[in-house]
């Protein structure tokens, strides 16, 4: 089985939508961009303290939990050491001219943060860490920090939001056009709850705790990387998809729904 032949919604657009798009068509599938959620650079005098102390050496480490967090750091200076949470959001700090120092090898979340911290040179008690997130993240990586006695700020770097969807593209999705959505986050989860989706339309998870948070919204999960990268997505869809897309299967943990988002 493979994605030949299968249309997939790509849930946000950008650069980003076109490098899925891309990647789901070099498989024979056929991408549909429909953006679901936007994210917004914060405006707040805390970001704007923060992203000033870290121009000035005021913190040891400065953590980005997500690609958009990253993205605050282009043409900021940075005057600390730089820790990451996955590919995606190193390749967005990459492109702003950012060293990251410090990134999980395997597990792409908090979890994996963590660990990598653990097993880090230079990342002693007492560090003054400033850590960039969405309004809708989850506290496990800040709290998990203090409790290894570092001195945490943790700072909203850009708000998430639905967006209106198309009467055509509802139309699609109610009517079984879309053979697969892909919902690679939290919020990506939330906005797609309420749209009406034909039976036969496959959900497809970017990652565990993504796949719980689809579950806690009430989607059915079909399918789940194993890791939190798009191609390994790409990759468990590929293999997934095919003449019994009505089959309602499970891949990874079924975990215990948990609200909120990275």
């Amino acid at each position: 089985m493979s994605l030949a032949g299968q249309t997939v919604l790509v849930p946000r657009g950008g650069a980003w939508g076109q490098r899925v798009a891309g990647l789901i068509e070099a498989r024979g599938g056929t991408a549909r961009v429909v953006p679901l959620i936007e994210t917004v650079p914060a405006a707040q005098p805390q970001l704007h303290r923060a992203l000033e102390r870290l121009a000035t050496g005021g913190f040891d480490w400065v953590v980005t939990s997500s690609a958009a967090a990253a993205a605050v750091l282009h043409r900021q200076p940075v005057q600390a050491k730089v820790a990451t949470v996955g590919p995606a959001s190193a390749a967005a700090l990459a492109e702003a001219g950012v060293r990251v120092d410090l990134q999980p090898v395997e597990d792409f979340s908090a979890a994996g943060m963590l660990a990598a911290w653990d097993q880090a040179a230079g990342t002693a008690p007492g560090q003054q860490i400033l850590v960039l997130r969405s309004d809708l993240a989850r506290p496990d990586l800040a709290d998990g920090l203090r409790r290894r006695e570092c001195a945490v700020e943790a700072v909203t770097a850009y708000y998430t939001r639905a967006l209106p969807v198309r009467p055509a593209d509802r139309h699609a999705l109610a009517t079984g056009v879309m053979d697969t959505v892909l919902v690679t986050s939290g919020s990506v989860a939330r906005a797609l709850a309420p749209l009406s989706r034909s039976d036969h339309t496959l959900i497809a998870c970017l990652g565990p705790v993504t796949a719980a948070d689809a579950r806690h919204v009430g989607l059915p999960v079909d399918v789940t990387a194993a890791q939190n990268t798009i191609e390994d997505l790409i990759e468990a869809l590929d293999g997934a998809t095919g003449p019994n897309r009505g089959h309602r299967t499970m891949s990874g943990p079924d975990l215990r729904p948990r609200p909120g988002d990275y």
